[in-house]
């Protein structure tokens, strides 16, 4: 119940602009410093993507815990950063797919030069992942 009782807390602490924005820049940071660990840790990969989405979803919310203005583009700019680093580091097979199942609506809008994604979806289609055939299509 812990882990219910905290995931409810920190998606409501992201209903903030300001919040999810800070957030991201802590998690840019993150990713980029503990790339061994995350490589090796199911349950951070699996963090890192509900941080995500969870900031993709709550994209165009105008609610803020403080007066700071955060535009739109910087705020993309630094979603596209993380996908495209955290699509770079080794992942494991059932979180790839995940990502895969995730890149039309959660990914892919949101990444500032698609064709960096080649590499991830050609990765995943030479695994078996038929989904990284159809991605690489889209970016055509």
């Amino acid at each position: 119940h812990e882990m219910e009782f905290n995931t409810f807390y920190f998606k409501n602490f992201l209903n903030y602009k300001d919040a999810i924005y800070f957030t991201l820049k802590r998690l840019n940071i993150f990713v980029r410093s503990k790339e061994n660990i995350i490589c090796r840790s199911e349950k951070i990969q699996e963090n890192i993507i509900k941080i995500l989405v969870l900031a993709v979803d709550n994209l165009e919310i105008n609610k803020k815990l403080f007066k700071i203005d955060i535009s739109v583009k910087n705020y993309k700019k630094l979603i596209s950063k993380i996908w495209l680093f955290f699509l770079r580091i080794n992942l494991k097979a059932n979180i790839k797919t995940l990502l895969l199942n995730l890149l039309d609506d959660k990914i892919f809008p949101y990444i500032e030069q698609p064709r960096l994604l080649t590499d991830f979806l050609i990765e995943s289609f030479e695994a078996g992942h038929f989904n990284g055939l159809f991605g690489l299509v889209t970016l055509m």
